[in-house]
């Protein structure tokens, strides 16, 4: 192969992230308080999500 017979294209809409910005009028505080009526530790999380062999 030969260097000379070698095309390099880029674009430079290629090299730029997309970048969105969020949506801000989500209120955050309503997720506080989503488990009260049914606390959850990090165990239980886990057990729940993961299917561990012991």
């Amino acid at each position: 192969m030969k260097l000379q017979n070698i095309k390099i294209v880029s674009s430079q809409d290629d090299l730029k992230p997309n970048i969105l910005k969020g949506n801000k009028s989500l209120n955050p505080k309503e997720l506080f308080g989503i488990w009260k009526n049914n606390p959850k530790n990090l165990k239980d999380i886990r057990s729940e999500s993961w299917d561990f062999k012991n």
